[in-house]
């Protein structure tokens, strides 16, 4: 289940370094530099190699260079590598672009009660703006654009001030996949991504509010195919990818929504040009286009989604998105997004091999897939007096002692109760 993340030798790959650029989205396409593996040093972020990343021990593509022996593994293998400038901790290699130094925006840990009641407020402000919102947007209410300033201006202000907090409320909050959920949970994750991805205030509000109207065109659709289940016919997908066009019409009418009508437009194209509604391919795409789509679909394969495969655990979302990478959705991205959720995203619910239910509240920066957990239900599904797991100090023990995760849960209506359990009472 997990193969996409493993690394078949010694080295440790950082869960989630993505350096804060702070600077022009320009810096996005020229941070990495082509050096000979003679000039590698310790410290160095190595993105690419010179060929196929199967076709080495190196199984998950950008990690740090610890030592001299991860320098002689890389030799045997390649003659050349891509070092990724914002992520090395080399001073070197940071003056070889403007001396930007590195100012990494994790999220590591979960929020303390104090952020979590603060944001909790925030997603029923929110929630409440935007119930019916789409609907008033898709009449041309002029009105409306107050709502969905309101509702960017939050979840901006939520996101900086308590990253992922906002995401992780309105994943256990949802009881639906409705047009509105699924806006709120957009915006609120795009925005988290967008601040690890280093965007300044108003690059922030502008993926925001994409994020939040790219499926408005879905209100012009007929009610039957909106809440269609199982897989559509031919008319029916012709039907539903109009969506898309109807969305950037409806928004192109309020100059405030102009930064989202190119996400709303462009949000189903694929990176290998067989997408709507334009068949755009790769860079041509915009953006925050990219960036959305990839949330847009993480967001629907981990919630209940009648014309979409059963609800998936969000390891085994990402799982998905890995396998479409360089096809469906920007490569780069996918391998950021990767980084910013880690293996297991905060929140995540997990089986341990001892039948007990978990939920992961703390990520490893270093070892990815040994988080810290908060176990809350006993192997008969039991609530529990909480108790935290470090499966990091587990590592040294034997395999007939070690407490280890057995499987990832999906956020569904029971595990969603024990998360917000748990966490009201613990954090």
């Amino acid at each position: 289940m997990f193969s996409f993340f493993k690394r078949k030798n010694r080295i440790k790959r950082v869960g989630g370094g993505l350096a804060s650029y702070g600077r022009e989205r320009r810096f996005l396409e020229r941070k990495k530099i082509k050096i000979p593996t003679h000039k590698l040093r310790v410290g160095m972020f190595v993105s690419e190699l010179d060929r196929p990343w199967l076709e080495t021990p190196f199984t998950v593509q950008g990690f740090h260079i610890q030592d001299e022996s991860d320098i002689d593994e890389i030799r045997k293998h390649s003659e050349y590598v891509y070092i990724d400038v914002f992520e090395s901790s080399v001073g070197g290699v940071r003056n070889l672009h403007d001396g930007l130094g590195i100012s990494a925006q994790e999220i590591h840990k979960f929020p303390d009660s104090d952020s979590w009641f603060k944001e909790r407020r925030t997603y029923e402000r929110v929630t409440k703006l935007t119930f019916g919102l789409l609907d008033r947007i898709a009449m041309d209410s002029g009105e409306s654009s107050k709502a969905v300033r309101s509702i960017v201006d939050s979840c901006v202000d939520s996101v900086i001030s308590n990253p992922y907090t906002l995401t992780l409320i309105s994943q256990m909050e949802r009881v639906s996949i409705s047009l509105e959920s699924h806006a709120i949970s957009c915006c609120a994750l795009a925005t988290s991504f967008g601040r690890f991805l280093g965007m300044d205030d108003r690059e922030l509000h502008d993926l925001a509010l994409g994020a939040l109207l790219h499926d408005v065109g879905m209100l012009k659709l007929p009610s039957e195919i909106v809440n269609h289940e199982g897989s559509f016919s031919r008319q029916q997908h012709q039907e539903v990818t109009s969506h898309a066009r109807f969305g950037s019409s409806i928004l192109t009418s309020n100059d405030y929504y102009w930064p989202a009508v190119d996400v709303a437009f462009s949000h189903h194209e694929r990176v290998d040009g067989n997408g709507y509604p334009r068949r755009l391919k790769g860079s041509s795409i915009p953006y925050n286009a990219r960036i959305v789509s990839i949330v847009d679909v993480y967001d629907r394969l981990t919630s209940s989604d009648s014309y979409r495969k059963p609800v998936l655990s969000p390891t085994n979302a990402m799982g998905e998105i890995y396998e479409q990478k360089g096809k469906q959705f920007d490569a780069q991205l996918v391998e950021k997004f990767i980084r910013f959720m880690g293996v297991y995203p905060l929140g995540t619910p997990i089986q341990l091999n001892t039948g007990e239910i978990a939920i992961v509240v703390e990520k490893n920066p270093f070892y990815m897939v040994l988080p810290k957990v908060l176990v809350v239900a006993d192997s008969d599904g039991n609530r529990i007096e909480p108790r935290v797991v470090d499966l990091f100090d587990e590592k040294g023990r034997s395999d007939g002692e070690k407490i280890q995760i057995a499987k990832t849960l999906a956020m569904n209506d029971e595990n969603a109760k024990l998360l917000k359990e748990a966490t009201i009472s613990t954090y």
